[in-house]
Order: structure tokens, then sequence, then C-alpha cells
């Protein structure tokens, strides 16, 4: 069941979504009798400003702020993770299937799979997604890296790649990034071995991004720093990633040379604020919904507002 809602306004662009996402993140977090619930909200910038997540109102969902008016497509059966847009058509990455729609009117026009396997294991889902030409690059868990042929759906290729960990470990990619012609992707631990204490890999493997051929994994520190379903974002000429509420920055001058995956900044704290969802990160600042625990109430409080990065 999904229901497209058409809202007609007269404001400009930067009104619409300014007065549009404050109410949206002003709600984004409800108290009752002492119990919080959130809403997933997160970001996309591409010709136009999107919203997806899910809220208690309309269930799954995908908003478009543009010019006069504001279009959502609700009620959606599928969750969705991930949103990107090529040439007239918006892609929407659930867990194991892409939503194709108009990115003007948010028609529906076809959905693809995004894999063979039927998918039963959490970390086996899809994460994120990025289009180049006329392919869709996945990371897509514990599958490791699958693409699809753009115009056709049909899997093109596949790669699960070989970890640095012992045989039975299991990771998932969880994050994607195309670096100039090298594809990122990021991943985190799924198992964690309590006799040895070693855990499954966690961190960066770099492939090549016509051959898909893996050039090289970079662990993080486990003692020092851990990632949790580490989201990749390449803006401004520089690498991003977020785990749950943290926005690392690496430096990609020593990405290819150095013996850990670390960041050279981490930003977590903003004005006693934590980012909800999956914000945007452009121009030097991080624009997101954000909440705060007000301890004389014991509630939390959530608003929109931007930061510099």
């Amino acid at each position: 069941m999904k229901a497209l809602v058409l809202i007609l306004l007269t404001f400009s662009q930067y009104s619409i979504a300014a007065t549009y996402l404050e109410k949206l993140c002003k709600d984004a977090i409800i108290t009752i009798d002492g119990r919080s619930s959130q809403n997933l909200i997160k970001l996309y910038e591409g010709s136009s400003t999107f919203i997806f997540g899910k809220t208690r109102k309309n269930g799954n969902f995908i908003t478009k702020l543009d010019n006069d008016e504001i279009k959502t497509l609700d009620q959606l059966d599928l969750k969705i993770h991930d949103l990107k847009e090529s040439g007239d058509k918006l892609y929407a990455l659930s867990n194991n299937s892409i939503l194709v729609l108009d990115k003007l009117s948010l028609n529906e026009l076809t959905i693809f799979k995004t894999s063979k396997d039927n998918i039963s294991l959490k970390h086996q889902r899809a994460s994120e997604i990025e289009i180049i030409q006329d392919k869709i690059f996945i990371a897509h868990g514990s599958l490791g890296l699958i693409v699809l042929n753009k115009k056709t759906g049909e899997m093109v290729d596949h790669n699960e790649y070989s970890l640095p960990h012992k045989k039975g470990h299991i990771s998932r990619a969880t994050g994607l990034a195309i670096w100039e012609d090298k594809i990122l992707l990021a991943y985190d631990n799924v198992t964690y071995n309590y006799g040895s204490k070693k855990r499954a890999f966690e961190g960066l493997l770099v492939a090549d991004l016509i051959t898909l051929e893996k050039i090289k994994t970079t662990s993080i520190n486990t003692r020092r720093e851990a990632l949790h379903e580490p989201s990749l974002d390449f803006v401004d000429g520089k690498l991003f990633s977020q785990n749950l509420h943290l926005i690392f920055e690496y430096d990609l001058n020593k990405l290819l040379k150095a013996k850990y995956f670390w960041p050279m900044k981490r930003r977590w704290f903003f004005d006693g604020h934590e980012i909800i969802g999956k914000p945007l990160l452009s121009n030097g600042k991080i624009r997101s919904c954000f909440k705060k625990y007000n301890s004389n109430l014991d509630t939390f409080s959530s608003r929109y507002f931007e930061v510099s990065l």
C-alpha cells in the first residue's frame, strides 16, 4: 500500500525545505509515559532535496522538496536504506531490491531484485548504492559487492572478496563510495570469537572500478575504535563515514599507504545534540535532524539545524 501526496505551496524552495524539515525534525521524537519513540529520517541531495525513512504517521516514505511543491510517497512496503538519482530516475534501495521512480513525479516505474539469493539474514541485506554510467554498484552486506545493469536490473558482476580474518568469520559491506577510478567499501564485523577475542574484519576495502579486483584492505585498530554499520560519503574531495551519530573524516592522501583505517577528524558532539538518521554533508556543513536529552525533564527533544563540519 502506498500513496502519493502532493502539497502545493507558494513559497520559495528554501522556505519550503526549511519549513518542512523543521516540522519533520521537531516531530521526530515523541515521549509518552516516559518512553521515547524516534522516527528514522535520512536526507539526500540530488537535483532536489529528498527525505526518506520511516515515521509513525507515514510509515516508510520518500519526500521530494522542489520549487513550489512537496511530493510524498508514503506507506511503502519497502524500507528504504539509500537513495540515488541518475538521469530522470530515482533509485531507492531496500533490503534486496531497488525501486525505480520517475524523479519528477515519484511515480513507480519498475523494481529490480538486487540478488539471486534469498535474503534471510540481516547481515546479507543491501545498504548503499552508487550509480556510474550504466551500472549500479551495491554494498550488499556479507554478499559483498553486487553490480547491476542500470537499464535492465540484470546482475553483471558480483564479488564477495576475501577478507583478512579467520575462516568462519563474517563481515558485511555497509558503506560504498566511488573515488576516482576506485571503489571504497566499508565493512562492519558480524562475528566475534570470545575464546580468541578476535573479531571479523572491520575497515575499508579498496577495489578497481573497472575490474573490481581488490587493491588492498585496511583494518581499523580494534583496540581503540569500532565501526557500526558504517556509511560512506565522498563530499567536496573528502571521505566521510557515519557510525550511528558519529561523523569521521579520512585523509585520502594517506588512505592507500595507511596501516589502519584511522580518521583524521571525529565529530560527535553538536552543541549537546546527536544526529538522527542520515545527514546531508555538503559545502563544509552538516544538515540534519538532531536530538538532545533534557535532563531536567528526563526527555528528548529534536530539531533541524546546520553545523560546520
